[in-house]
């Protein structure tokens, strides 16, 4: 029989593939803020007449939802301590359909975007490194336009050549697009653009006017971290937690998370494996978590091990037995506890000062809600630095407005479907560009975000009661391997590990008895490659 825990737990489990599955929430945004250049530029109304006119049924098309995208256009990587120089384009997507949307062709020379402001009644909207898009709400009338506007970076060398869009409307009535971009001078506009097709119009808009002016340089002082934490589950409070038959294997060593002795062990193989600290699974005030959370704080301060909390958003006891997130006055309360309790530690880690805490299923509470709870901490002395989590496809980049940066937990979403690594590396990087240059297109000044990017050994889920039956094979480390190889790749600021101690879901890499320490191993031969 399986402890109290694990089957309270359990059906919290079920959502952790996860955070991909849970669709994120629109965050109404009740700012109506005004497109501006970022960094003091003058824009002209005397722009240069350079623009591009592309009608299809022009007759046909009125006024339409507005999108206003803005990118930046950046150096080769983005990251490192040179500077990183930048064009910025402004689009301008506007509608009167049901919804409108635009893809850019080439993510690889964008460097990140950011919504700056919507128009109208809309219903959903968003902004990703691959679309900008915007649905009307059903209570707008036919004569209401609705629109997004949004701010892009882009890499210089991308004036080479010109850039392709997708534009597509989601009704006969069309949608209209202005592109206008700037470097260190004036704005120039590139591009107009109306369309009332069925089908999605592709076209090109000439960047080469930008090279009038030289591009914006930024010199915000990057990130300079090699550090890795790996996810690690306080929640073993028996032994007999060892013989469910939802395990497929156990620990070389079994134990109970309590123990001081169990503890200290994780900690020194994890050590010894190039990890630096363990992301703890936390329930909250007065939990087993909570009680073991306390001592391996106390155990890792005598080996300059850092913890940090996980903070577990969803639980698993509302009256339909779905995991729900919790409400808004809950997460400020444990936070609160968090921070007051935890937050001085000599061991808990912090960054750029604060208090670490990786929020998981942080979509599953809307932005807003997040907003609200960072500004109470705040306004009582309290503040954290906290990672947004997200699975699955490109994140939408408004996450950033309120977090301090993006992680992962499960890469199922990513790696698990016919585009396998390939498509796990293609999101990260475009992800991790994203998130280290998004302070380009925010306010004079403003801290890089955080990338952390996670490897995985592998997930199965198919014993689980309840859950999918969902599996991405280990194939003797190598799916590890690989994993690792695509999160170093995107350039991360810290490498999470998923996890150390996850037996449920098949995802550990602590000495087994199928596999013994392989997976240390790889952890060492992998961090010690990023580190050299």
């Amino acid at each position: 029989m399986e402890s109290d825990l694990y089957n309270r737990s359990i059906k919290a489990l079920r959502w952790r593939v996860g955070a991909g599955m849970i669709p994120p929430p629109d965050r109404p945004s009740g700012r109506a803020e005004a497109m501006r250049w970022r960094g003091g530029i003058t824009v002209s109304k005397k722009a240069a007449k350079t623009s591009m006119f592309i009608a299809a049924l022009a007759s046909a098309v009125i006024a339409v939802a507005c999108v206003t995208v803005f990118v930046a256009l950046r150096g080769p990587d983005g990251g490192g301590g040179e500077a990183t120089s930048y064009y910025q384009l402004r689009v301008e997507l506007t509608t009167r359909s049901d919804g409108a949307e635009l893809e850019p062709a080439r993510t690889a020379e964008i460097l990140s975007v950011r919504e700056v402001g919507v128009q109208g009644k809309w219903e959903k909207k968003g902004v990703s490194m691959l679309r900008v898009w915007v649905q009307r709400d059903g209570a707008a009338s036919a004569e209401e336009v609705v629109g997004i506007t949004a701010d892009y970076a882009i890499d210089p060398s991308a004036l080479g050549r010109p850039f392709a869009f997708s534009l597509h409307a989601a009704g006969p009535e069309g949608c209209a697009l202005r592109v206008t971009g700037a470097g260190d001078g004036e704005e120039v506009e590139l591009a107009v653009v109306e369309h009332a097709g069925a089908e999605p119009l592709e076209f090109q808009v000439e960047l080469s006017p930008l090279g009038g002016s030289p591009p914006l340089v930024d010199e915000t002082e990057s990130r300079s971290s090699s550090m890795a934490l790996a996810f690690y589950y306080p929640w073993y409070d028996s032994t007999r937690n060892w013989d469910s038959p939802a395990l497929q294997d156990r620990p070389a060593q079994p134990y109970v998370s309590a123990d001081r002795a169990a503890m200290e062990r994780h900690v020194e193989q994890a050590r010894e494996a190039g990890i630096d600290g363990f992301l703890v699974s936390w329930w909250g005030p007065g939990s087993y978590t909570d009680e073991n959370l306390a001592l391996l704080l106390d155990v890792a301060e005598e080996s300059g091990f850092s913890i940090a909390i996980n903070f577990e958003t969803l639980r698993g006891d509302s009256p339909a037995g779905n995991p729900q997130p919790l409400p808004p006055d809950e997460i400020f309360a444990w936070m609160r506890y968090a921070l007051t309790s935890y937050g001085d530690h000599p061991a808990y880690l912090r960054i750029d000062g604060e208090p670490l805490i990786a929020v998981w299923a942080s979509q599953a509470v809307p932005l807003d809600d997040w907003e609200r709870v960072f500004a109470e901490l705040e306004a009582r002395g309290l503040e954290a630095f906290c990672l947004a989590e997200f699975g699955g496809d490109h994140p939408k980049t408004d996450v950033l407005e309120v977090f301090d940066g993006l992680h992962t937990y499960n890469i199922v979403g990513m790696a698990g479907g016919d585009g396998g690594m390939d498509q796990l590396a293609s999101i990260y990087a475009d992800t991790g560009r994203m998130v280290r240059n998004y302070h380009l297109l925010q306010e004079e000044g403003a801290p890089r975000k955080l990338w952390a990017a996670t490897a995985q050994p592998g997930y199965d889920d198919h014993l689980i009661p309840g859950r999918p039956g969902v599996v991405l094979p280990r194939e003797d480390g190598e799916t590890y391997r690989a994993s690792f190889e695509a999160a170093l790749a995107s350039g991360p600021d810290c490498v999470f590990i998923t996890s150390w101690n996850e037996w449920w879901e098949h995802t550990y890499i602590e000495p087994s008895e199928a596999y013994g320490d392989l997976y240390l191993s790889i952890t060492a031969e992998c961090l010690g490659a990023w580190r050299e």
